[in-house]
């Protein structure tokens, strides 16, 4: 029969063990969150920006901001050791749909799209927004309702993730504007691939007050949920361009 002092003692050494484990995740778990709280803040005081747009920063999951293209490729592929990433969402309760593949090279990642229309340039991607004067299709006339809709859908979806925010120069450090992408974190290979066409800024290098002229929203799964899957209207579901 065992030892009833002895099981006591296990018992209790076990319990100890496990509140040891426990307190270590808890404190683990409090750091990330006064990290992300933290990276929030920042975002939110260094950037200068509308109210709706400071509120979707505020309310998503959370955010990050890298510091160098080295780290982007690491978001880009879900951590620093891996070697390859799937780039997948959830379109509808229980269907998940895979839109790319990371994988890491010599000299940073290549992205293979799973169908072949991503991988083809659209000509006739742009459609625009507001009434101001253009010589383009209007969102309106080629959905029949108004853009400002689907762009506070958008808005509702980010809020949901975990984002990457990217400051950028479109057109280049020199001649470029202030711009700023605003995307799901595991999309980050779309902030790496921006981040070597255009002038990629890290958050570090901002004076308060950064004002962006422009912003592209991210929002991949909207080419399934409200344009059919279509390439042709992908860039107004997954990344719309407004100026402020």
């Amino acid at each position: 029969m065992q030892n009833p002092l002895f099981a006591y003692r296990f018992l209790y050494l076990e319990r100890d063990t496990i509140m040891q484990f426990y307190n270590r995740q808890s404190s683990t778990s409090e750091r990330h969150l006064k990290d992300e709280q933290s990276t929030k803040q920042q975002v939110i005081e260094t950037l200068s920006l509308p109210g709706d747009i400071a509120l979707l920063l505020n309310w998503s999951k959370s955010i990050t901001c890298a510091e160098s293209r080295e780290e982007l490729f690491n978001h880009a592929l879900g951590g620093e050791q891996s070697k390859s990433y799937n780039v997948e969402y959830e379109v509808e309760p229980g269907e998940s749909k895979l839109e790319a593949n990371v994988v890491r090279c010599k000299n940073g990642i290549v992205v293979n799209y799973t169908e072949d229309y991503m991988r083809r340039r659209d000509p006739d991607s742009l459609i625009i927004g507001d009434g101001e004067e253009t010589d383009k299709p209007r969102y309106s006339d080629v959905y029949g309702e108004p853009f400002e809709e689907v762009r506070q859908e958008t808005f509702d979806w980010l809020k949901g993730q975990d984002l990457i925010v990217m400051p950028f120069m479109s057109g280049g450090q020199e001649l470029g504007y202030p711009s700023l992408l605003i995307a799901p974190l595991n999309a980050a290979f779309f902030a790496a691939a921006l981040a070597d066409l255009q002038g990629f800024l890290p958050l570090g290098s901002l004076p308060i007050g950064y004002k962006p002229r422009a912003i592209v929203y991210l929002a991949p799964t909207f080419r399934h949920t409200h344009f059919n899957g279509g390439r042709a209207q992908q860039a107004q579901g997954a990344a719309r361009s407004v100026l402020l």
